[in-house]
């Protein structure tokens, strides 16, 4: 530490502190794309599963059920 000014370790402790800020928001960035690029690709599975044909049958299918029930039961209560 021969030397040292304060000026020269304010500057010093400045800079570093600044680094650690700085690669502290590049870890979080990274860490913040990982999971950004895990949400859009359950999000293209999901749009694919959507587009298949089947998915759109069984959702049909669940409706159209869900509807008999409720005429059943509108009937049964009147």
């Amino acid at each position: 530490f021969t030397g040292v000014t304060t000026k020269s370790a304010a500057q010093a402790t400045l800079s570093f502190g600044t680094n650690q800020i700085i690669q502290n928001i590049k870890d979080a960035s990274e860490i913040g794309k990982k999971e950004t690029i895990k949400i859009v690709k359950r999000f293209d599975d999901f749009a694919k599963d959507v587009n298949n044909e089947g998915f759109y049958n069984s959702v049909k299918n669940l409706y159209l059920q869900d509807q008999k029930k409720i005429k059943e039961t509108y009937l049964f209560h009147r």
